[in-house]
């Protein structure tokens, strides 16, 4: 994704970037299930993974997302 938002920064057009996001994803998935695997292995779930690297998931959400009306 990050890949994706640096092309389109630089101007690619937003289809290809978009293509090369899907393609990614096609050749980065025995990696990425290896990466999932090991975030379990070694954390035991991602809240647990998030805590770990000092992610503020409150502030995340106070920042990104919406409250709920």
């Amino acid at each position: 994704m990050t890949a994706a938002l640096v092309l389109l920064a630089l101007g690619v057009d937003k289809e290809t970037a978009i293509a090369d996001h899907v393609a990614s994803n096609k050749y980065l998935h025995e990696m990425n299930e290896v990466m999932r695997a090991q975030v379990r292995e070694q954390y035991g779930s991602m809240d647990a993974f998030f805590d770990a690297l000092g992610v503020d998931r409150e502030a995340l959400s106070e920042a990104y997302l919406e409250a709920d009306s």
